[in-house]
């Protein structure tokens, strides 16, 4: 039998999994994209390859940008139980990473209830 504090350790690890994934997959498509913006033999391939690479960044700066938002919040001792910060902590912990975000949200408040 497995207790709750094992299977919530499992789904953060698949969570984090999740997250290393769709980074290295980005990180692979950044690759091919500036060797496509060094070797791209006119401006048409080479700014084809350079809007790709804008729009992946994009892409990956949005999906963490509410999990960013708490952790920086989390390290400036602000409450993140209140206005925009709020909303960020809701939309962590009921999105994709829900597991990984709810114990960085409970690690950060049993440290602040010191």
């Amino acid at each position: 039998m497995i207790d709750d504090s094992n299977k919530q350790s499992q789904l953060i690890l698949e969570n984090t999994k999740k997250l290393i994934k769709s980074f290295n997959k980005s990180l692979n498509l950044f690759e091919k994209g500036a060797l496509g913006v060094l070797l791209g033999k006119n401006n048409i391939q080479r700014g084809s390859n350079a809007g790709e690479m804008l729009t992946e960044a994009r892409k990956r700066k949005d999906e963490v940008r509410a999990l960013n938002n708490i952790i920086v919040a989390k390290e400036q001792g602000k409450d993140i139980h209140r206005d925009e910060l709020k909303s960020d902590k809701l939309e962590i912990t009921g999105g994709r990473y829900g597991d990984l975000a709810q114990a960085i949200v409970d690690e950060e408040d049993s440290s602040n209830e010191n």
